[in-house]
């Protein structure tokens, strides 16, 4: 139940802590795997996020560049 419980805090975000075990059988490889899997999610999200940024700082430049085209013409 433990893993269950761990499993469903990384899928959801709320887990932020590697929980390492000291098992060598088929529990403890799935917990590695669901500690990989967390890693990878935040990296994706944090990845999506600058993304976010960055296409919403290019468009208040084009929008500024806009403006000052209208202000001209």
């Amino acid at each position: 139940m433990i893993l269950n419980k761990h499993a469903n805090r990384v899928a959801t975000g709320d887990e932020h802590n590697v929980d390492y075990l000291d098992r060598i059988d088929e529990i403890g490889m799935t917990q590695r795997s669901v500690n990989q899997l967390g890693r990878m999610f935040r990296w994706l999200v944090n990845d999506v996020s600058h993304q976010i940024h960055q296409v919403a700082f290019s468009c208040d430049q084009l929008a500024a560049g806009n403006r000052d085209l209208y202000t001209r013409t």
